[in-house]
C-alpha cells in the first residue's frame, strides 16, 4: 500500500495540467471578489427600498427644454440691460477711456478655474483694433459696471462683450488677451452672423495675373500678397450655417480639386481651412489677360450645383476682385444677367477695384457689374451690390470683411452662435448668444454673452435616467450639438465635426423622428430596439453595441434608508481635509499620507443640480462644511445635491465597515464609484480635484461588463502604488439590472502573477508560456510581465498582436481574435480593433489546435487564459505590428493584423459621410486621470508592517502590496544579493540613486503603526510558524500536485498559502481575521459548471479598447 501511494505522488509530480480549468482561477477571483466586499455591498443595496419613477419620456423632455428655456430667457434679459445702457450712454462714447487694456497684465488679475484665465471681476477692459480709424470711440465704463452687476445675478455666464462697428470692444471681466494684433471684433463669425443673421452662400474670385505681382502700398507686399490675406479675413467671419467656395482665374479658371470644384462647403474649420490653402496657393501669373466671363460662369454654377431647396432663407453673394477689366470673354455685365436669371436674380456681386491707377474704363465696369445694370427684372427683383475701389490697399481687408453690413437688415431678435471653441482661453466649446444695438444714428454694434455648451445643456450633457437612457441635442439643421458619442465640450481644443444626427442615431425607424426635429415637430414614437455604443474604456472605440429596450427606472428613497444614528456623524469625510478638521491620525501607504481610520470621498461634476458651481471654483471650508452638514444629518438643508447623492453616501458607509474590519496590507487600494457620482476610498487619501471616476477606463469598462468580475491589463497606478492590476465588479440596485456603483480593488502586477502561477503550477515550468488576455486583446498577464524593471513598458496597455503576433495569428486563424471596425466620428477614420470569441464554452485544447495551444474562459470574468508549448510551432505572421507606433498613428496596410485605422469616405462640402459601414465608435475620454504629486511623508510611519526585509524570496517578497524586490541599481548594475524592500526604496527592480547598498545594510528593526491604525493580527505568529515552513511547503506541495492530478484545487493550500486570500476571510461579527482550513480535501466544480451563466462568449459582444494612455483610477 505504501507502494501504491509513493508511485501515485511520483507520478504525479511529473504530470501537469492535462486540461486548464478556468473554473479554479474564477473561483478564486470569487473569493477576492467577496473578500473586497462586493457581496457584502450587493446585500446592502438589496435591502434598500427604490421608489420607481412614473416620468415617461415626455415629463422627462419637457423638463430639460423648460431649464434650457429658462437659462436662454436669463441670458437674453442681460443682453437686452446691455442693449439698453448702450443707448443711455451713446453721448458718452469717447476716443479715450479709463478702463484698463484688454491687451496689457494687470497685478490685479488672479486665476479663475471658470474661466481658466487670469481675470478682475471689479473691471471690465477695452481694446481697440489695429484696424479701427483714429475716430473710433471706446464704450463708455458704465456699460462694464452693467456687466459686471448682471454677472453677479448669474454665474453662469462667461464673458460679456459689446463690440462697435468701429472696431472697439469692452469686455467683462477685465483680462490680459492674447494675440491682441489680431483681435478685431468685426471679423468674428459672432459679429457678422448677428449683423445679418441670415447664412450666406459666398463664392470667392480671385484674379491671378501679372499685374497682380505689383506692389502695394502695405509693407511692399505684391497686392496678389494683400488679396490673399484680405479673403482670410472674409473666411473668418463665416461659420458653418454658411457656405463658400474659391476659385482663382485670369484667361482660365482654376479651383480646389474634389467636391470643392463644384459644391459649396459649409463653412466648417476643416472646409475653410481646405480653401484658405487654395487661397495661398494661387500663383503668381505671367498672364496678362483676365477672362471675366470665365470666371463669372465658374462662379453661378456653384450656386446651380448646390443644393437649393432652402435658399429662399439665405444669402447668395460673390465677392470679384481684380485690379483691371476685363480682357477676354463677353460683357460681364451681360453674363450677370444671364446667369443670374437662371437663379432668379438671387446673386448678389460685390466687386473690388485694386488701384493704384486703375483706368476709368475699369472702374465703370466693376460699377455696373455690382449695379448689375443690364438685369432682367421679369424673373425676380435683384439687389444692388457693393463696388469699392482702393488706390490704396491698407484697408481692403477691413473693407471686404464687413460686406455683410450691406446686406443687414435691423433686428433685435437674439441670435446663437454655432458652438465653437474660444480661441482666446480655454474654456472650451461655448456658444455665443448676441444682439444688435441701435442707437440714434442706426446700428452701432453687437452686445454677446458668451456661455458654456457644456453649462447651458447641462440637463442634457449629464443626463441619467438608469443604464439605457441617454439625451442628444441638435439644431435646426440637424447638427449635432451634445451627444454621449461626441467628445464632452467641456474639454475641446478645437473646433468639433458638427456632423448630422443621423451618423450617429442609425436604429430602424429613427429617420422619421430626426426629420420630425429638424422640422422643428414634436411627439412620441417607440422603436422596436435602439442600438447604442456604450462608452468605456479610454478611447473612441471602447464601446459595446447593443440592443437597449424601455424599461422603469427608479431612485433610492432616502427617507426609507436604514442608517442608524451612531453611523450618521461618520458617514462623510471629505477627501481633502485641508479644508476641514479631524484628529484623524495618518500613515504612509505607497508614498501617500492617509488615514486607515476612515475612507475618503470625493465627488464627480455629475452630483450637483449645478455641475459647475464644483468644476469653476475651487471648494472652502465653509462648501465642506455644508457638505458634512447635509451628509451627517437628515436636515433638508441641501447645498446643491441631486437627491440620489445623500443615499449613495449613507450606503456606501456600509463599505467602509466592512474594509475597515479586514486585513488589507496586500491591496492597494479598496474603492467604491457610483452613478451618481459618489467615491469612496479606503485608505483615505486626498485625490486631485480633477479625477472623475465616471469617466475613467475602470469605471468605464465595468459597467459596459455588468456581472462580470472585471480584471484590468497592468498598469502604472497614479495613485502612486507602482504597476497595479485591478479587480472590480458591478453593484445592481435592488431587483433590477441596472448598475447603481462599482466596487474595486488594486493588486502588485508581481503578486498576481504569482497568484496565476499558484493556481495553474504548470503555468511555472519551462515547457510552458501561460498568457492571460481580456476580451478585447490585451494582455492581463505574460511570462515577461513578472521580470520587467521598466516602468515604461507599462505606459500603454500591450496588445497581443503586437507582443506575441504569431500566437496572435493563430488565434485568427481558429476565428477567436476576430477583427471589428467602428467609425471614428470626430478624426473621420474607421478603426480596427479586436474581439475573442470562442468557438464553443469550454475552449479549445491541444488536441483542437494541432498541439499548438489551449485556451480557456474563465467563467464570469472578462479574461482568457493561453497556455502553448515552448517547442511547438506556431505559425509566422505575415507581418509585425510595430511596437514603437501607436495604434492612433498606425494606418492600416493590406497584411496588416493590427490595431490600425482606415480612411472613411466624408462628404466635406456637404459634411455627411458618404456611408455606414460600421457603427459610430464611443466618444473619446478627456484625460481626467488626476495624477496625484507624492505626498511629503516625512517623519510618518508606514500603514502597515510588511516586513520586507524579512522575506527572503521574489514569491514572499511580492505577496505584500507595498514590497519591491531589489535586483538592480539605479544604473543597471546587478546587486549582490538580491533583497526586499519598501516600494519606495525599490521601485521596478531598482534601487535609488541616493541608496545603492540597501541589500548589504541590515536594516528595519520594528517598524510600528502609526496612532490609531489597526495591528496586522498575522505579525506576532510569523515567528512561531518559522520552523513550520518547509514542513508546510512541502506537505502542500505533494498535496497541490494530487489534486491537480484530478482536475481539482486543495482549498488548504491556497488559504496557508496566499495571504490575499487570507486576508479576504473575515470574521463579520468580531472583526478578527479567521480563514478556514479544511486539510487537504479537495474541492471545486468541474469546468462546464455554471458556463450557461458565466461564459464569456454569452455576453454582447464588447469592443475593443485599445489605449496610449495609462489606465489608471
Amino acid at each position: 500500500m505504501k507502494f501504491f501511494v509513493l508511485i501515485t505522488f511520483l507520478h504525479a509530480a511529473f504530470s501537469v495540467d492535462e486540461i486548464l480549468n478556468g473554473q479554479q482561477l474564477s473561483d478564486r477571483l470569487k473569493e477576492i471578489k467577496k473578500g473586497v466586499g462586493v457581496d457584502h455591498m450587493q446585500e446592502v443595496y438589496n435591502n434598500i427600498t427604490f421608489n420607481p419613477k412614473t416620468d415617461d419620456g415626455n415629463v422627462l423632455l419637457q423638463n430639460i427644454r423648460s431649464n434650457i428655456s429658462s437659462s436662454l430667457s436669463e441670458l437674453n434679459k442681460s443682453l437686452d440691460i446691455v442693449a439698453e445702457k448702450v443707448l443711455e450712454q451713446e453721448a458718452e462714447f469717447s476716443n479715450t477711456s479709463s478702463l484698463p487694456q484688454c491687451c496689457r497684465s494687470s497685478a490685479t488679475y488672479q486665476y479663475d478655474p471658470k474661466f481658466r484665465k487670469e481675470v478682475d471681476f471689479n473691471t471690465a477692459c477695452v481694446i481697440k483694433s489695429s484696424l479701427a480709424g483714429n475716430e473710433a470711440l471706446y464704450p463708455p465704463v458704465k456699460i462694464g459696471v452693467t456687466m459686471k452687476n448682471k454677472y453677479e445675478n448669474n454665474k453662469n455666464i462667461l464673458w460679456q462683450h459689446y463690440s462697435t462697428i468701429e472696431g472697439t470692444s469692452i469686455i467683462y471681466p477685465a483680462t490680459n488677451w492674447t494675440q491682441c494684433s489680431d483681435f478685431d471684433p468685426r471679423l468674428r463669425p459672432e459679429f457678422s452672423a448677428t449683423a445679418s443673421p441670415r447664412p450666406k452662400d459666398i463664392v470667392i474670385v480671385i484674379a491671378s495675373t501679372k499685374s497682380m505681382k505689383a506692389p502695394s502700398s502695405v509693407l511692399n507686399k505684391q497686392k496678389l500678397i494683400v488679396a490673399k490675406e484680405a479673403v482670410h479675413s472674409v473666411i473668418n467671419t463665416l461659420n458653418p450655417n454658411d457656405r463658400v467656395s474659391a476659385i482663382s482665374f485670369n484667361s482660365v479658371v482654376k479651383s480646389e480639386d474634389g467636391c470643392y470644384n463644384d459644391t459649396l462647403a459649409f463653412a466648417t474649420k476643416q472646409n475653410t481651412k481646405t480653401i484658405k490653402k487654395f487661397i495661398n496657393r494661387v500663383p503668381d501669373s505671367q498672364i496678362n489677360d483676365q477672362n471675366f466671363e470665365k470666371a463669372l460662369m465658374a462662379a453661378f454654377s456653384y450656386f446651380k450645383s448646390s443644393d437649393n431647396d432652402s435658399v429662399s432663407d439665405r444669402d447668395q453673394l460673390i465677392l470679384f476682385i481684380t485690379d483691371g477689366k476685363k480682357t477676354l470673354g463677353r460683357d460681364p455685365v451681360e453674363v450677370i444677367r444671364d446667369e443670374n436669371m437662371q437663379l432668379q436674380n438671387r446673386v448678389v456681386v460685390f466687386t473690388y477695384l485694386l488701384g493704384p491707377g486703375s483706368s476709368d474704363n475699369a472702374k465703370n465696369q466693376l460699377r455696373e457689374m455690382a449695379q448689375q445694370i443690364k438685369s432682367n427684372t421679369s424673373y425676380g427683383a435683384f439687389r444692388n451690390g457693393q463696388y469699392l475701389y482702393f488706390e490704396s490697399l491698407k484697408t481692403l481687408a477691413i473693407d471686404m470683411s464687413t460686406f455683410y453690413l450691406h446686406l443687414r437688415k435691423p433686428s433685435y431678435d437674439p441670435i446663437y452662435t454655432v458652438p465653437y471653441v474660444d480661441p482666446f482661453s480655454g474654456i472650451g466649446l461655448m456658444t455665443s448668444m448676441c444682439r444688435q444695438v441701435n442707437i440714434t444714428n442706426g446700428f452701432n454694434g453687437v452686445a454677446c454673452t458668451d456661455v458654456k455648451v457644456s453649462e447651458l445643456l447641462k440637463d442634457v450633457e449629464y443626463f441619467e435616467e438608469g443604464n439605457s437612457s441617454y439625451a442628444f441635442m441638435i439644431d435646426r439643421t440637424g447638427r449635432t450639438i451634445v451627444h454621449p458619442l461626441l467628445p464632452d465640450p467641456t474639454y475641446l481644443k478645437t473646433d468639433p465635426v458638427l456632423v448630422d444626427i443621423t451618423t450617429l442615431e442609425r436604429s430602424p425607424g429613427s429617420g422619421s423622428i430626426m426629420s420630425d426635429l429638424k422640422s422643428g415637430m414634436s411627439g412620441n414614437k417607440t422603436l422596436p430596439s435602439v442600438y447604442f455604443t456604450i462608452p468605456r474604456g479610454n478611447l473612441i472605440n471602447d464601446g459595446t453595441s447593443i440592443r437597449i429596450e424601455m424599461k422603469k427606472y427608479s431612485a433610492i428613497s432616502e427617507y426609507k434608508f436604514p442608517i442608524i444614528p451612531d453611523d450618521l456623524e461618520k458617514v462623510f469625510m471629505y477627501h481633502n481635509r485641508s479644508l476641514s478638521d479631524d484628529s484623524y491620525s495618518d500613515c504612509r501607504f505607497n508614498a501617500r499620507r492617509v488615514t486607515l481610520e476612515r475612507t475618503s470621498i470625493k465627488f464627480s461634476p455629475s452630483v450637483f443640480l449645478s455641475p459647475f458651481q464644483y468644476t469653476d471654483k475651487d471648494q472652502t471650508a465653509e462648501d465642506i462644511s455644508k457638505y458634512k452638514r447635509y451628509f451627517t444629518t437628515k436636515l433638508d438643508e441641501n447645498p446643491g445635491f441631486k437627491n440620489s447623492v445623500r443615499p449613495d453616501v449613507w450606503a456606501t458607509y456600509e463599505l467602509e465597515k466592512f474594509w475597515k474590519r479586514t486585513k488589507s496590507s496586500h491591496l492597494a487600494w479598496r474603492y467604491i464609484g457610483t452613478i451618481s457620482g459618489v467615491m469612496r476610498a479606503y485608505p483615505g487619501v486626498l485625490l486631485e480635484k480633477t479625477y472623475d471616476h465616471k469617466k475613467r477606463a475602470w469605471f468605464r469598462q465595468t459597467v459596459a461588463h455588468p456581472e462580470t468580475m472585471f480584471v484590468t491589463p497592468p498598469y502604472d497606478d497614479a495613485w502612486g502604488s507602482g504597476i497595479l492590476i485591478s479587480l472590480e465588479h458591478t453593484i445592481y440596485k435592488r431587483n433590477s439590472k441596472q448598475v447603481t456603483a462599482v466596487v474595486g480593488t488594486d493588486f502588485p502586477l508581481q503578486y498576481f502573477s504569482w497568484f496565476i502561477d499558484q493556481v495553474y503550477p504548470s503555468c511555472s515550468l519551462s515547457e510552458y508560456r501561460c498568457i492571460i488576455i481580456e476580451d478585447s486583446g490585451f494582455i492581463v498577464m505574460h511570462p515577461t510581465f513578472k521580470e520587467s524593471s521598466n516602468k515604461e513598458k507599462f505606459e500603454k496597455f500591450i496588445h497581443i498582436t503586437v507582443e506575441e503576433p504569431n500566437l496572435a495569428a493563430e488565434l485568427e486563424k481558429e476565428l477567436i481574435l476576430n477583427e471589428q471596425e467602428c467609425q471614428d466620428i470626430a478624426e473621420n477614420k474607421e478603426r480596427r480593433s479586436f474581439r475573442v470569441t470562442l468557438p464553443n464554452r469550454s475552449g479549445l485544447g491541444f488536441a483542437d489546435t494541432d498541439d499548438k495551444f489551449e485556451i480557456r474562459p474563465i467563467p464570469e470574468t472578462n479574461i482568457f487564459i493561453i497556455r502553448h508549448k515552448n517547442s511547438s510551432s506556431l505559425s509566422t505572421a505575415g507581418c509585425v505590428c510595430d511596437k514603437n507606433i501607436k495604434p492612433n498613428s498606425r494606418s492600416c496596410k493590406p497584411c496588416d493584423d493590427c490595431l490600425c485605422f482606415n480612411s472613411i469616405t466624408y462628404l466635406f462640402c456637404l459634411n455627411i459621410y458618404n456611408n455606414h459601414s460600421s457603427n459610430p465608435c464611443s466618444a473619446s475620454v478627456p484625460d481626467t486621470s488626476g495624477t496625484s504629486s507624492p505626498d511629503d511623508v516625512t517623519g510618518l510611519q508606514t500603514c502597515f508592517n510588511p516586513s520586507c526585509h524579512e522575506k527572503d524570496s521574489k514569491t514572499k517578497c511580492f505577496s505584500e502590496a507595498e514590497c519591491g524586490w531589489c535586483e538592480f541599481t539605479d544604473k543597471d548594475n546587478d546587486l549582490t544579493p538580491n533583497c526586499c524592500r519598501l516600494k519606495e526604496d525599490c521601485s521596478f527592480g531598482k534601487t535609488k540613486s541616493t541608496n545603492r547598498e540597501t541589500c548589504a545594510e541590515s536594516l528595519y528593526v520594528n517598524l510600528s503603526h502609526s496612532p490609531g491604525s489597526k495591528t496586522d493580527t498575522t505579525a506576532p505568529l510569523v515567528g512561531g510558524l518559522a520552523a513550520l515552513a518547509a514542513i508546510i511547503v512541502i506537505l502542500a506541495s505533494i498535496g497541490a500536485v494530487y489534486c491537480i492530478r484530478r482536475h481539482k484545487l486543495c482549498d488548504a493550500r491556497y488559504k496557508e498559502s496566499d495571504p490575499y486570500i487570507d486576508a479576504c476571510h473575515v470574521d463579520e461579527g468580531t472583526g478578527s481575521g479567521e480563514f478556514e482550513n479544511d486539510g487537504m480535501s479537495c474541492s471545486g466544480s468541474s469546468e462546464s459548471s455554471n458556463y450557461m451563466r458565466a461564459n464569456p462568449y454569452q455576453h454582447p459582444v464588447p469592443e475593443n479598447n485599445y489605449t496610449d494612455t495609462t489606465f489608471n483610477h
